[in-house]
């Protein structure tokens, strides 16, 4: 009986979490007002420190303002972004 118990609860849990995410939510909170969205989530290109005059400055392409962002636009991520674009700057140096 117990053990029947456990696994509904978890079930139940599982169903929240799925609704949660998506419905565009990665932590599911007893009160839904508490619920945490995506970091990405309502951020475009052109929010992003590496995005200037719809280029995107670490792949060196084409992106419009409202394109999804990358990896690089997450806080966690920007120093490895900055080091890619210093590695470039520097190989274009180095080959004139």
């Amino acid at each position: 009986m117990a053990g029947q118990k456990s696994n509904e609860a978890w079930d139940a849990w599982l169903r929240r979490l799925k609704k949660a995410v998506d419905a565009g939510y990665y932590r599911t909170e007893s009160a839904e007002g508490e619920q945490t969205g995506f970091p990405w989530q309502g951020h475009t290109c052109g929010d992003c420190p590496f995005w200037l005059h719809d280029v995107c400055t670490v792949y060196q392409v084409a992106r419009p303002a409202n394109a999804h962002t990358c990896r690089y636009f997450d806080r966690p991520h920007r120093e490895q972004g900055r080091a890619r674009l210093y590695r470039r700057r520097w190989e274009l140096l180095r080959s004139d």
